[in-house]
């Protein structure tokens, strides 16, 4: 008869069992990948072998069985850790199990053995391909530990939609709409989650205008969330549904700590963890990322008892209470969020009594500052706690009784609570257990000790209790001193925003009247744009070439162009005169040249300008054409006038030299 845990041959009757043994030399943490020799069987007959396959094909054969399990002799030679084995679980058809033969209720048995039991002596145990027949012939009888895939959680991840590129006018106002969209789906979610008590950890990544993703860890399976939470593409936002897996393995069943610990907590999308013990020493200090309650809980199992969940600011985040109340420790939240420098110095402190501890991010350390607050705001207590639990043999009670005297209850009570019940379980324990007391050294004296310590007790109540309620009148005090400090502060930092937001609105202000400005002015340009737009089409103005440099004026066509503006005209060389007088090309300008030119050239303003042409009047052309005619005819009228004086000389040197006084000009 198989173990329990192990399946009977009449349930493995249709199922594929696919025996797995690792080639020689191969292993799972290769790059490379593992290489296996592979039997399916099935009905008890085999159906295929390979040698060399992958472990891609292993999942293929799983697919093509459709009902399959895999045996293999360790669960280690398919993965190496149980990470990997979980991916690997989820390749695999859902109602798929690992069997590994070797193991089970009865311990462990090698190939060997089981070749034997099943009557296979003829099989080679160090020929890979015929382990595994062994293997697979071992699981179709039920032989071997079933490790099969368990849904305990869901995650449900909101993201966006899609990629965004960067650039663009309109980029940052497409990512506010799509970090609000992120944040209104969020909300719908939680409200949803909320409304069915349906318990989740959320974690959070904020931005401007909104959230840039958020994970929720549902503590419920896929089925249940059916009709609840559905998977959604928009354009925007994108919504994803998995399962989270997860396999009980053999070793996690090893002893927990009792120690008392103080848990620190940073959570976030990374969470901080720290666990300190009642001495200061820090037993574990990490961060992880989108970690949920089971998994923090595993973790502190595993190093101690928690007494106390602790947090660096006053209003305790939603996962930091949920721990607390999940593992009955007292939650612990400073009177007033921890700044910096007190972090920091708690950090050192934490520092110098742990030499050569490794804080790898800002999350562990803002969790170990956390711890280390508790465990000051209670060192007095503890120390306390610790001299009653030495005296009265108490160690194995100190998380108990640390927790209720944190909550409230005084030290004496608590420690006298558990004398009594050490004194009851010795007074009601049967011969055996006697027996175990009396190892323990409670013998009849002890207990006469304790009893009379239980007296010394009872009238030291008395005394404080009045030291309590002094210590209330204290408290009280102190909650109103904070309570005013914190209104002061309050309102400094009330004008504090004041002002920054004021000088904010000044400066949009004075932006604003700026891109008034701009906007009239560019205003004013479309108006004049149109107006020389129609007065070009009647005919009224003209378009013109606008030239930067006298020197551009040698490009132009000579034959095309007849007036042209000219931004710098101060200074013209003989070669661009030159041009304009062979041309008759008018100049327009804002300011004439210094000396006088023999060209026209206009001071003129434009009525419109543009980088490459100006819009002019077409009766400055016309002006310019009657400046050119009249600068034609006072030339002609000085080469005349010269003509003339050339001949008037001439006839004086004659009369000169022939010694008349004039020519008789009737001859």
């Amino acid at each position: 008869m198989p173990n329990a845990g192990e399946r009977s041959e009449r349930d493995l009757k249709d199922v594929c069992i696919i025996g797995v043994d690792i080639q020689p030399g191969s292993s799972p943490f290769s790059a490379s990948g593992a290489k296996y020799s592979v039997v399916v069987l099935k009905n008890n007959t085999i159906r295929q072998e390979f040698r060399d396959a992958t472990i891609g094909k292993i999942v293929r054969l799983a697919w093509e069985c459709g009902s399959a399990n895999i045996a293999v002799d360790n669960i280690y030679e398919l993965a190496p850790d149980k990470k990997t084995l979980i991916k690997l679980f989820e390749m695999f058809p859902e109602s798929t199990e690992i069997i590994q033969v070797t193991a089970g209720e009865g311990g462990f048995r090698d190939l060997d053995e089981l070749k034997r039991i099943l009557g296979l002596e003829h099989e080679n145990t160090s020929d890979p391909l015929s382990s595994a027949r062994i293997i697979a012939y071992a699981a179709s009888k039920g032989i071997g530990l079933r490790i099969k895939r368990k849904v305990v959680k869901t995650k449900i991840i909101v993201t966006r939609g899609r990629s965004v590129s960067h650039g663009g006018m309109s980029y940052n106002r497409y990512m506010r709409s799509i970090r609000a969209g992120i944040l209104s789906v969020t909300k719908d979610i939680k409200k949803i989650l909320d409304e069915n008590k349906i318990d989740y950890d959320l974690y959070m990544r904020k931005s401007k205008g909104g959230l840039e993703r958020s994970v929720f860890i549902v503590y419920a399976t896929r089925e249940e969330l059916y009709g609840i939470v559905k998977p959604v593409r928009t354009k925007g936002v994108k919504v994803v549904v998995k399962p989270v897996s997860d396999i009980l393995m053999g070793n996690e069943l090893k002893e927990r700590s009792s120690r008392p610990i103080i848990v620190g907590i940073d959570p976030g999308m990374t969470t901080g963890i720290a666990l300190v013990d009642l001495d200061g020493r820090v037993i574990h200090a990490s961060s992880y990322r989108s970690v949920d309650r089971s998994i923090i809980l595993n973790i502190i199992s595993q190093h101690g008892i928690p007494i106390a969940v602790a947090t660096d600011v006053s209003q305790a985040p939603e996962l930091v209470e949920k721990m607390a109340a999940q593992t009955g420790a007292i939650l612990v939240t400073p009177p007033r969020d921890l700044d910096s420098n007190e972090k920091q110095k708690l950090v050192e402190k934490a520092l110098s009594l742990n030499k050569g501890l490794y804080l790898k991010d800002s999350h562990v350390k803002d969790a170990l500052a956390s711890a280390f607050k508790a465990l000051n705001m209670f060192s007095d207590k503890i120390l306390e706690i610790n001299r009653f639990v030495r005296r009265y043999n108490l160690r194995e009670k100190l998380p108990f009784i640390v927790r209720e005297v944190l909550s409230g209850r005084p030290v004496n009570e608590v420690v006298e609570k558990y004398i009594n019940l050490e004194i009851s379980g010795a007074k009601t324990a049967s011969p055996v257990v006697e027996d175990r007391s009396h190892r323990r050294g409670h013998d009849s004296s002890d207990i006469q000790t304790l009893w009379q310590r239980v007296v010394e007790l009872e009238a030291a109540i008395q005394s404080l209790q009045k030291q309590l309620a002094d210590k209330d009148e204290l408290i009280k005090n102190l909650e109103l001193e904070l309570k005013l400090s914190r209104n002061l502060k309050w309102s400094e930092e009330c004008e504090r925003k004041v002002y920054v937001l004021t000088n904010e609105l000044n400066e949009l202000r004075r932006s604003l009247e700026e891109k008034d400005r701009r906007i009239e002015d560019l205003l004013n340009k479309i108006n004049h744009l149109a107006l020389a737009f129609k007065g070009v089409a009647d005919g009224s103005l003209l378009a013109i070439p606008r030239l930067k440099r006298p020197s551009d004026i040698l490009g132009i066509s000579s034959t095309r162009v007849k007036i042209v503006f000219l931004d710098e005209a101060l200074v013209l060389d003989d070669k661009v005169t030159g041009y304009l007088k062979s041309n008759k090309t008018i100049v327009l300008t804002r300011r004439k040249p210094l000396t006088e030119q023999p060209v026209v050239i206009l001071e003129y303003q434009p009525v419109v300008e543009f980088e490459e042409f100006v819009v002019v009047e077409r009766k400055i052309l016309e002006e310019g054409e009657r400046m050119w005619t009249e600068l034609e005819r006072k030339k002609r009228e000085e080469e005349f006038n010269r003509v003339v004086k050339m001949i008037e000389e001439y006839q004086a040197q004659r009369m000169k030299k022939l010694g008349v006084n004039s020519f008789d000009r009737s001859i």
